[in-house]
């Protein structure tokens, strides 16, 4: 479906990842694997099996984490297994992604991909295809509403099921090095690369670096006029300055030049402000506000 990733030569492979490549000054696209998500559970007949192969890992972070829905549903109480029998859930590419410090999904970028995700509903306890065992299916990403319960309802115990699943108890992390196969099942899983707690390290880089000196390389240079544009967005991808003093001080350094002032002005001119119509969502999204669980 995000054909845009998809390897020149290669169709069935997708290159993920946030170095390099013809994506690598997007950031929706390059961190768009960074929340907590079951592949393709946005599809009506979702994936069994996700391989990953590593061509570059970096020395800290890049981890992809994995969390067992098969023990999370094994650690439920009774009463919640009762109530979860027989329910569906439904799931839309990206409905509940972007929660707390997590990435938004993968951005959809034509309109026939969009067209080609509507609306699906899928179990929320499901039995394993080989194996026939009960697992929790697809509790973050994708999910925003449960059949047959009123909104409120629905949507805090689909919160429930998603604290519940990522305790530290039912999580793996994978550490790559170049040359790893990894294979996970995604019938019983969530997945979550680690793309954007990078940008916290990075930020923790750059206040190391300003610890002695006013800007960058000492004095005022094109590596202070590169670098801002690129903190200026912390706000938006859930980043806080309050742990790092020196950048906060080079930050209130650089909008004080009023050279660096006037390049975000100009950027101002193009930025929308203004939310989408009706008529947008439609051609976006496919969708209007209705919740078809309601329906």
């Amino acid at each position: 479906m995000l054909d845009h990733l998809r390897m020149p030569g290669y169709p069935e492979m997708m290159a993920i990842g946030n170095y390099g490549g013809q994506w690598k000054d997007n950031e929706a696209v390059r961190n768009g694997a960074a929340f907590w998500h079951t592949d393709q559970s946005y599809e009506e007949v979702p994936s069994s099996a996700t391989m990953l192969f590593s061509i570059k890992s970096p020395e800290t972070g890049g981890e992809t984490q994995l969390a067992d829905l098969k023990s999370a549903y094994d650690a439920l109480s009774e009463d919640m297994k009762r109530r979860l029998e027989g329910r569906h859930a439904w799931h839309l590419y990206g409905a509940s992604s972007g929660e707390g410090d997590e990435a938004v999904a993968n951005p959809l970028i034509t309109n026939e991909q969009v067209k080609r995700v509507p609306a699906v509903r899928h179990l929320v306890v499901r039995p394993h295809d080989v194996t026939g065992r009960k697992t929790l299916y697809g509790m973050a990403g994708t999910p925003y509403a449960i059949e047959g319960m009123d909104e409120g309802e629905g949507t805090e115990i689909l919160k429930e099921l998603k604290r519940h699943a990522l305790q530290e108890r039912f999580i793996y992390r994978h550490k790559y090095r170049v040359g790893d196969i990894a294979i996970y099942d995604t019938t019983q899983t969530l997945a979550h690369d680690r793309y954007a707690k990078e940008y916290d390290r990075l930020i923790g880089v750059m206040d190391r670096r300003l610890a002695d000196r006013e800007f960058l390389a000492g004095d005022y240079s094109i590596a202070d006029m590169a670098t801002w544009p690129w903190l200026l967005p912390y706000k938006m991808f859930g980043q806080s300055l309050d742990a790092y003093p020196n950048v906060v001080r080079w930050h209130e350094a650089m909008k004080g030049r009023p050279a660096a002032r006037r390049g975000v002005d100009v950027g101002k001119e193009w930025r929308r402000t203004e939310p989408p119509s009706e008529e947008e969502r439609r051609i976006l999204f496919s969708q209007t506000g209705t919740n078809p669980a309601a329906a």
